[in-house]
């Protein structure tokens, strides 16, 4: 079945780990030792990237990042140079620092992270040739899709770098087994180095159980979110898998997906409504700002506030779609389509079914629910999927608005997004089948058919 496709680079864990965000209130106390934290996060971040240019940058190349024990050694060299450089310390100090030693020992952990992928981009660009390099300089290089890739006309070196300067908003904080976080009431809880926190939700809405790292975050309206990164492991020991399945992308009738077992998986029309209803809304205030009345920063906050809650309603509702898809499967074959192809498919409705399903952020998000499961995902060439009879190489085409028609060949009556999604599945399955590579004898099997 395999043999066809490109080989697979992602390795596939037992855990996976998800993030569920809570909206909290805090006191003033709270605000003033978020931003004191920011402030010195800020700092330490800049101090230790410098420090990590000079000894593993592009002129000490050569050198290895250090990893197990070791790190946690470099961590704390960077550390102690830190307080005694911007603050004349012996050890950390939570009260002169507003941060947890932990939260900064986590920080820097991502930190040196980050920069051991920077380092790999970086060994791989000493292999270009001079040309290369100027080229990339001067902006002439494009991408596969015809983009420039370096339009601020950075040097080689500089792909993939990490910026000085970081204006975090984010302080995270690494729980201890010891610490866990405390649900004092329905909508009070109480976490690390922060005390109570006031919940906008109950807390029986939330599982606090199996809780890795806490984030507090100040979002750009001014108010806090609360992110719990938790992990978990892969348990598919109730799951009932079938061994693979092809799904085809529309939106007719809100029908988002339709699988090669004929199952149709839609919108809510609860989802549906209360999305129209936000973007009215939008559409109100809009008006309202082009003919300026009113004051515009409060009708662009308005506009900013209802469209942040019509796109988390839909994320929300395309992660529920994920679920239904992805968790009785093993294999999962979908079309592989860009933002253009995508807009291409829908006719003249574009709009209105671009507007409830955004195709790219749906499929990321199956996509992302599929890795956490263990499930493989192959993305398979959109060429005539829909136009193809099933099972057969006989080509009938038809418009858009003609969902069913009897096949001239069998005298079957074919169902268009059910015919398209058995020929997505035969095709990801089995690459040789696709009708590019029976059309264009240039085109193998491996070009139509790959795994994510």
């Amino acid at each position: 079945m395999a043999e066809s496709w490109v080989q697979e680079k992602r390795s596939r864990s037992k855990t996976f780990a998800f993030t569920e965000k809570l909206k909290v209130t805090l006191s003033c106390e709270q605000i003033l030792q978020h931003e004191r934290a920011r402030a010195v996060q800020d700092q330490l971040f800049n101090y230790s990237l410098n420090y990590m240019y000079k000894t593993y940058g592009r002129k000490h190349i050569d050198r290895n990042i250090p990893t197990g024990i070791n790190r946690h050694k470099l961590i704390n060299l960077l550390i102690k140079l830190f307080l005694d450089e911007k603050y004349q310390l012996n050890r950390w100090s939570h009260k002169i620092l507003f941060l947890s030693s932990h939260n900064a020992q986590l920080f820097l952990q991502t930190l040196i992270i980050n920069f051991t992928e920077y380092q790999k981009v970086l060994r791989a660009g000493f292999k270009w040739s001079d040309r290369i390099k100027f080229q990339y300089k001067q902006n002439i290089i494009k991408d596969k899709h015809g983009k420039h890739k370096n339009p601020h006309h950075n040097s080689w070196y500089k792909r993939g770098h990490l910026r000085f300067n970081l204006k975090s908003r984010t302080r995270a904080v690494e729980i201890q087994t010891n610490t866990p976080i405390q649900v004092l009431s329905a909508r009070v809880i109480k976490v690390p180095n922060f005390g109570i926190l006031h919940l906008h939700k109950g807390a029986g809405e939330y599982d606090f159980s199996d809780v890795k790292i806490i984030k507090l975050k100040r979002k750009g309206d001014s108010t806090y979110q609360l992110q719990i990164v938790r992990v978990q492991p892969k348990d598919r020991s109730n799951v009932k898998a079938e061994p693979a399945i092809g799904i085809d992308w529309n939106m007719t009738n809100n029908v988002a997906y339709h699988d090669s077992n004929n199952k149709q998986y839609p919108l809510p029309l609860q989802v549906i409504a209360k999305a129209d209803f936000y973007e009215r809304q939008i559409n109100k205030f809009k008006r309202q700002r082009s003919l300026k009345h009113g004051s515009l920063k409060k009708v662009t906050k308005k506009i900013q506030k209802l469209s942040a809650k019509r796109a988390h309603l839909l994320t929300e509702a395309y992660r529920q779609l994920a679920i239904e898809i992805v968790d009785p499967v093993k294999v999962l074959i979908m079309e592989k389509l860009g933002s253009k192809d995508m807009r291409k498919s829908t006719g003249k409705a574009k709009n209105r079914k671009l507007a409830l399903l955004k195709p790219y952020e749906a499929k990321q998000v199956i996509q992302n629910r599929a890795f956490k499961r263990g499930v493989t995902v192959v993305e398979v060439d959109a060429y005539k999927t829909s136009q193809v009879e099933y099972g057969t190489e006989f080509v009938d085409k038809h418009p858009l608005t003609q969902r069913e028609w009897v096949s001239p060949l069998t005298g079957k009556t074919i169902d268009r997004d059910h015919n398209s999604s058995q020929n997505i599945l035969d095709w990801g399955l089995h690459p040789s089948h696709h009708i590019k590579v029976k059309q264009f004898p240039k085109v193998t099997a491996a070009m139509v058919s790959s795994i994510i």
